[in-house]
């Protein structure tokens, strides 16, 4: 052994002394006692989930802002291409009314979103089509919530009326007409709450009766 010995070498050596330091560290974080709770690895990992989701959180903030301006301005979204990185300079060609109110914001100063942008993983941005329509339709889901909360016991009528759009498909328009109080007088609201694609709607009823069709057919056959 000696003061030379091998033991002793490896008890002074650098790496065991480091080895020894992440040990005891981790030692203190993990004890259950109660009195190193803020150097609990637990509550470090929840910490880190929590700013997490909180930066992701203030990152989507304006990403669904923009969604919903368009919506509520009744503006098309989406231009001829819509994919590919998202910064602050203009493209050679329009892509559209979503992406340039974001460029609008980042040039003003969003610099979270700017951040968010530009240090993301391609399939982690939130700018595209998938997330757009998911916001829709979220945003739907919160609005017919709201109506039908409003025509809750009260007597109310359904209206129907069919139009065509400027690529001559046929879409049914459903409507909500009911009563309702507002700074205490009583007024008639006429809310829609569904667009139907009629041509989409009769090929998935064509899709739905043929495959019933084939089935009482392949039934028949099994009987006789």
């Amino acid at each position: 052994m000696g003061k030379d010995g091998v033991y002793l070498k490896h008890e002074i050596s650098r790496f065991h002394l480091r080895c020894k330091e992440r040990a005891t560290e981790f030692l203190i974080r993990t004890r259950n006692d109660g009195s190193s709770a803020a150097g609990d690895i637990r509550n470090l990992v929840h910490r880190g989930r929590r700013a997490e989701a909180e930066a992701n959180r203030q990152a989507l903030a304006p990403i669904i802002d923009a969604v919903l301006t368009c919506a509520r301005q009744n503006i098309a979204l989406r231009g001829h291409r819509d994919d590919g990185r998202l910064d602050e300079q203009e493209p050679p060609t329009n892509d559209g009314n979503f992406r340039s109110l974001l460029r609008l914001m980042m040039r003003h100063g969003n610099g979270v979103l700017r951040h968010h942008l530009k240090t993301s993983a391609r399939n982690a941005t939130y700018v595209s089509k998938t997330t757009q329509n998911m916001v829709l339709d979220s945003a739907l889901a919160v609005i017919q919530n709201y109506i039908r909360a409003e025509v809750t016991d009260r007597f109310f009528s359904v209206l129907a009326d069919e139009t065509t759009d400027r690529a001559g498909r046929e879409q049914l328009a459903i409507i909500f007409r009911y009563a309702t109080q507002e700074e205490g007088r009583w007024c008639v609201r006429e809310d829609p709450v569904r667009i139907v694609d009629l041509l989409r709607e009769i090929k998935k009823g064509e899709e739905e009766t043929e495959g019933e069709v084939r089935m009482m057919e392949k039934i028949s056959v099994k009987q006789s």
